[in-house]
């Protein structure tokens, strides 16, 4: 936290420049040009005739201490935000208005010679003012906020091959929950980094410590340090990347202190063993660690991947895995070990096969897997396009040898509003579900972002209509599951795909796919898996118009059977080149065969960017979804429409959004209005 006297010796020295900029020579003396710093130290690079010019504009305290002339900057924005929500019949409203102003002023410079040390100084007052009104409940509440915002960095030897830089930040940020009020968020960090940049071995070294104080809707104080490190080593034939990171953080969140250690390690190694890269290995191993007295989690993965490139059509791969999850008391390992060759035939036919064995090593037993897997893809042109024909067939083998347990298994799923989305496992508790983003960052709430239905003994996953999960994202789900009673089967697979490329704008596919289990010891389950699966894509791309068909049949032993068909058009218009328009609709219907339900689905979505002239711009984006069933009915819309003004290094924009979701079966709705408007002039 900067203090009272730190920050009025900053303010004296910006004021002493910025009057100095106004009235050149009444306090600070320009540098002649014969004291220009350029020829003091022998490695200065050479300066080209822009940064010569530039030098005639710096200032500073004699030769040991230069600035450029300030940059000024501003920024004055309101906002106003009301919602309503209905939960089971019961209203509420929530208004909130908040303003800001922002000052800026920036100046960067050196110490004796760019060369030497090169700094940057950046000083942002801000002040915020915000109403909240809340019914039912209390009266209208009001808050008022004043930050000394600042940014410092400053480099040594910027030029040399070893580099170092400090750095200092204090920043204000808003965080809007839709569930909750406003949180302001007072961050400040410091920290350094070291860099080698020697091209054959690159290094850097990075430490940070970081204090945030959040306060509004809940109060909370964060601690952090952090250590980075990421060393590469680079020659003729070989790359070597080793990372890693270390992190301490305690946060206390109304009176309840938490303390989390984690660490991530990644090394990753190629080498090339031919000059022309006929053998390639890859290397990888990683291992992720983290402690707290809640939750202890630990994961190692070890990874080595051989090609070799035998001929122009042959070649051959080999894979070696071993993976280590450890989850509080429970522990997993997964070995794995494949090999697999590919043959090219006239240019038409390819033809692959693979054999692979794997063992997952649990608390009360273990599972062995084996198999093989050959496949055959043809393509060939014909008169009017291109024929893809392709066949697959796979053979495995389970030994299983436990008692009946529990397993926690993670899972990668990517959710989209048009797509069936389930666990693989059977019997999963609930309960111990998480879902986060790729890197494990972002948990995600469960019935604020995504939502849980069971159909059949499987767990359907679901974003919600203000999820934080975008439509088509890609997540991790972590959850435990009782496993079935041991026993070995053998599952056997056909894949048989046509495809039809036609005329360049036209596709045409059929894909068929079956898998049947067959019970060899044990207690078997209860329904042995025999799933077939046919789809048939038609997809149209002409002129500024696409066209997409999709009808999939799956009739599962093992999981949900359904019927499900999908159509959509998208439309792209350029009337001019300065509007551009976008329109999208998708329609479909889902029939579940278990039990008769059905679901209908259909959504709209328009844009529109329009440039009348070189300062103006304006954007509107209009979107409506509904999806209707026995155990679901819901409807979403929502508009933003955006008009920005510049003009030299002024800036302006005014933005309204709207957005309705309605839950008709359980009576819930929600809707906000914002409205936005922001004036700026750019550091200049």
């Amino acid at each position: 936290m900067i203090s009272r006297k730190q920050a009025g010796f900053l303010l004296a020295v910006l004021a002493v420049i910025g009057i100095n900029c106004l009235f050149p020579g009444m306090i600070l003396t320009p540098i002649p040009t014969c004291a220009q710093p350029g020829s003091i130290v022998s490695d200065q690079p050479p300066t080209d005739p822009q940064i010569e010019s530039m030098q005639t504009e710096k200032e500073g305290f004699g030769r040991y201490l230069v600035f450029t002339r300030p940059k000024i900057g501003m920024g004055l924005s309101w906002e106003f935000q009301e919602e309503h929500r209905r939960l089971e019949g019961a209203n509420s409203k929530d208004c909130q208005r908040t303003s800001r102003e922002r000052a800026e002023i920036e100046t960067t410079g050196w110490l004796y010679n760019p060369a030497l040390a090169a700094y940057t100084l950046n000083y942002q007052p801000e002040w915020n003012q915000g109403t909240e009104e809340h019914e039912p409940g209390s009266k209208s509440s009001s808050n008022s906020l004043f930050l000394n915002g600042y940014h410092g960095d400053i480099t040594f030897l910027q030029y040399k091959p070893y580099t170092v830089r400090l750095f200092s930040d204090r920043r204000l940020s808003a965080l809007k929950s839709a569930l909750a009020a406003r949180t302001d968020t007072d961050s400040e960090s410091y920290g350094g980094e070291f860099s080698l940049k020697y091209p054959v071995m690159p290094t850097n070294i990075l430490y940070m410590h970081f204090d945030d104080t959040q306060s509004g809707f809940y109060h909370s104080i964060r601690t952090s340090d952090l250590i980075r490190g990421d060393i590469r080593l680079n020659t003729a034939n070989t790359y070597t990347h080793l990372s890693t990171k270390h992190q301490d953080e305690t946060r206390i969140t109304e009176g309840i202190e938490s303390r989390v250690k984690s660490a991530n390690h990644d090394f990753r190694n190629d080498i090339n063993f031919a000059t022309d890269r006929q053998v390639q290995l890859h290397s990888y191993a990683s291992f992720q660690s983290t402690d707290s007295k809640r939750l202890d989690t630990s994961n190692l993965n070890v990874n080595e991947d051989l090609y070799w490139t035998h001929a122009k059509n042959f070649s051959s791969d080999y894979h070696a895995d071993y993976r280590s999850n450890q989850w509080r008391d429970t522990r997993n390992e997964n070995w794995s070990l494949s090999a697999g060759l590919r043959h090219l035939l006239y240019e038409n036919l390819t033809s692959s096969g693979q054999l692979f064995t794997s063992m997952d090593d649990y608390a009360e037993g273990n599972e062995q897997t084996s198999g093989g897997k050959l496949n055959f893809d043809y393509q060939r042109a014909i008169p009017w396009g291109m024929l893809k024909l392709s066949m697959g067939h796979d053979y495995e083998l389970n030994h299983r040898s436990f008692l009946q347990s529990s397993i926690i298994r993670r899972q990668a799923l990517v959710l989209q509003n048009t797509a069936l989305t389930y666990l693989d496992q059977r019997n999963v508790d609930t309960a111990s579900i998480v879902i986060a983003d790729e890197s494990g960052g972002v948990i995600y709430i469960n019935g604020l972002d995504y939502r849980l239905s069971e159909i059949n003994g499987f767990v359907r996953v679901q974003r919600t209509g203000f999820s934080s999960i975008k439509d088509g994202e890609k997540v991790w789900i972590t959850y435990r599951y009782l496993q079935n009673p041991q026993f070995d089967d053998a599952l056997s697979g056909q894949d048989y795909s046509i495809h039809f490329e036609l005329w360049e704008m036209l596709m045409l596919g059929y894909r068929f796919s079956h898998q049947q289990q067959r019970i060899l010891s044990g207690v078997a389950p209860q329904v042995p898996t025999n799933d077939t699966t046919n789809s048939v894509d038609v997809k149209l791309n002409w002129r500024w118009t696409e066209t997409a068909f999709s009808y999939t049949d799956m009739a599962r032993s093992s999981g949900i059977s359904s019927t499900t068909w999908l159509t959509s058009e998208k439309i792209t218009i350029w009337p001019t080149n300065n509007l551009y328009l976008q329109f999208n609709g998708h329609e479909g219907r889902r029939k579940f065969k278990d039990n008769y339900r059905t679901e209908h689905f259909y959504g709209l979505t328009g844009s529109l960017n329009w440039l009348p002239v070189r300062w103006c711009r304006y954007s509107l984006e209009v979107f409506q979804q509904d999806l209707s069933g026995q155990t679901e009915i819901t409807t979403s819309q929502g508009m933003e429409s955006i008009l920005e003004l510049s003009y030299r290094v002024w800036g302006g924009t005014i933005r309204y959004r709207f957005y309705n979701e309605q839950d008709k079966l359980h009576d819930n709705q929600r809707q906000i209005y914002t409205i936005y408007a922001e004036i700026k002039r750019a550091l200049w």
